[in-house]
C-alpha cells in the first residue's frame, strides 16, 4: 500500500526539510491500511530518488519509504 503525504511547500522547501531527520516528515500515528489500523507500528523503510523539473531548474528529491511492522 502506498502512503502519500501532502507537502504544501516548494521543491526547495522540500529539499531543506528533508535534510532534518524526522523533522516535518513525522510518521503517521496509525497504519492507513483498512485491515490494520494499528497504532505506532510504522517504521522508516529506506528511500528512493525522484527527479523533478520546475521553471527554476531540475532537482533530485529523496523520498522516504514507510512500512507497517
Amino acid at each position: 500500500m502506498v502512503i502519500v503525504r501532502h507537502f504544501s511547500g516548494s521543491v526547495k522547501d522540500y529539499l531543506v526539510a528533508s535534510q532534518i531527520p524526522g523533522g516535518v516528515f513525522a510518521l503517521p500515528d496509525r497504519c492507513p491500511h483498512p485491515d490494520c489500523q494499528a497504532a505506532h507500528v510504522l517504521i522508516r523503510w529506506g528511500t528512493y530518488e525522484r527527479g523533478v523539473a520546475t521553471g527554476e531548474g531540475d532537482y533530485r528529491l529523496r523520498i522516504q519509504r514507510i512500512r507497517c511492522k
